[in-house]
């Protein structure tokens, strides 16, 4: 649906649900019309706090506290205690709902995806007048399935595609690196085709069943990663691209960069029509972290081995150039003057010419536009982040810089140091020496015991120590979709335990 327009089918929803301009509301929403992304993010706007009912205990525990600005969700009303229901402000979603289409019948609606009531609305709104009654189920099928779009059924039908292929893997009896390296690219196309074309598709129980999975495979498997030179870990992706003969080479980092951002560049580069792609995966240093997991790029070492460079004083981005000289002079037989390394925004931003870069036989880039976005604005979610980054790639020349290290000869790798997941905050703030502003899913300290208090009130956390991969600290990882701050913060963030940010692309450019 365009982003021009305003009366949008949602509207009085929103409107009825924000007049009374009270601290707390009571919602009965049986159909999850709420779940609607565009209605959620509207209402979040007033009322950070979306609370889904469970318990009368719960309740009142929670209603005896200063709570602001809050709203109870409830199945129907009566899961509402009596006592409440003059004291607190009620909405029933379907009341609000029958009231746009008061003429069609409420069921039939709500048989179709969300996503295309914009187009429901405004045919309805075109014929309301000239209806002397209200349709009858049949009627209201009939009318409304006139109304879908051919380009909205293949959507549908490549979404079923892809949820199939996820099924038929889960189904294999063999989970190794290969086999999530395959789901989270998978899972990677499916976010991005259903947050990209805005298609209402619940996939959050299918995502929390395999993050539950990969919570256990990272607890027992993922540091037996760094022990195989052939495995696909970040720290062992410089061997992999400049072991073997020596021949020129490029290593594009595209920095917070996971498989669903990978999917809107992928299609920006194929509509010119001249690059192909051989696509694998990689797993990201844990804590998911530039510093961390840039740093192991470009040093082809985990970050334990780094530290003990005495080449440099500290684990920094900043130290990505040296560190990348340093790998290949010292174990791939390169001189430092055949070495080219740049981090920057985007293409646009290079402080050289391309046609310069064939002066050099190893060069390395970090683009961190994609980064900057999510970190930018506040509760930007997935769908938002999409379209920043299409915005963002029309005007680049991101094209032509890959098109010039092909025809410059060079053998052209795209990686990325982490990805992004939406997350929620859960209510515990902690010392800022704890943890790095943008990776708000972690903790490390060298005190097992200072986060194991942190552990306790947290539901969905593995506290660990990867001492061959990082040292003697340790690490509490967050899973699930929450990360540490306020309740009513939400944003894009990384450092945890999740597929969208511990796996990411590892990609070979080709010429068609």
């Amino acid at each position: 649906m365009s982003s021009t327009i305003q009366n949008y089918w949602f509207n009085e929803v929103v409107q009825d649900i924000l007049k009374p301009e009270v601290n707390i509301v009571f919602i009965v929403d049986k159909s999850q019309i709420l779940e609607f992304p565009q209605i959620k993010e509207k209402i979040q706007e007033d009322y950070p706090i979306l609370k889904q009912y469970k318990s009368e205990i719960e309740l009142r525990l929670l209603l005896k506290k200063k709570v602001n600005k809050i709203i109870v969700i409830f199945k129907n009303e009566k899961e509402i205690p009596y006592d409440f229901l003059s004291k607190f402000v009620v909405f029933n979603i379907k009341h609000l709902f029958n009231d746009i289409f008061s003429k069609l019948d409420y069921e039939e609606v709500l048989k179709f995806p969300m996503e295309i009531y914009q187009i429901f609305y405004e045919n309805y709104n075109k014929i309301k007048e000239s209806l002397f009654e209200k349709m009858s189920k049949a009627e209201t099928h009939n009318f409304l399935r006139n109304l879908i779009p051919d380009d909205y059924i293949q959507q549908r039908d490549y979404v079923i595609n892809i949820k199939s292929r996820i099924k038929n893997l889960t189904t294999e009896e063999r989970k190794d690196f290969n086999w999530w390296g395959k789901v989270a690219e998978n899972i990677g196309e499916l976010m991005y085709f259903l947050d990209n074309f805005n298609i209402d598709d619940n996939i959050t129980k299918l995502k929390s069943e395999l993050n539950d999975k990969f919570f256990n495979f990272i607890k027992e498997e993922y540091e037996d990663l760094i022990y195989d030179t052939g495995s696909h870990i970040n720290s062992n992706l410089i061997n992999l691209i400049f072991g073997g003969r020596k021949k020129k080479k490029a290593i594009i980092c595209f920095d917070c960069m996971g498989f669903e951002e990978w999917y809107i560049i992928k299609d920006f580069l194929e509509s010119k029509n001249n690059l192909d792609f051989d696509v694998s995966y990689s797993f990201s240093i844990l804590p998911s972290e530039t510093k961390y997991s840039s740093s192991a790029i470009f040093a082809g070492m985990v970050p334990k081995s780094i530290k003990e460079l005495d080449i440099i004083n500290q684990i920094h981005w900043k130290n990505e150039a040296k560190l990348f000289k340093y790998n290949l002079t010292k174990n791939f037989n390169f001189k430092e003057d055949e070495i080219f390394f740049l981090r920057c925004l985007i293409s646009d931003d290079l402080s050289i010419s391309f046609d310069n870069l064939t002066d050099y036989n190893a060069v390395g880039f970090v683009f961190s536009f994609i980064d900057e976005i999510s970190h930018s604005r506040r509760r930007i979610n997935k769908n938002k982040l999409l379209k920043t980054i299409k915005l963002d790639l029309e005007p680049s020349n991101l094209y032509e810089f890959f098109k010039s290290l092909i025809q410059q000869g060079f053998e052209t790798y795209i990686v990325s140091d982490h990805g992004s997941i939406f997350s929620k905050g859960n209510g515990i703030n902690v010392s800022k020496e704890l943890f790095d502003n943008r990776a708000r899913r972690y903790l490390l300290s060298n005190s097992e015991i200072l986060l194991k208090e942190y552990n306790e009130k947290i539901n969905s956390s593995l506290l660990i120590q990867f001492r061959n991969l990082i040292g003697s600290d340790y690490l509490l990882l967050l899973s699930g979709d929450n990360m540490f701050g306020s309740k009513m913060k939400s944003g894009l963030t990384h450092g945890g335990i999740s597929i969208e940010e511990v796996i990411v692309p590892f990609i070979k450019v080709v010429k068609k």
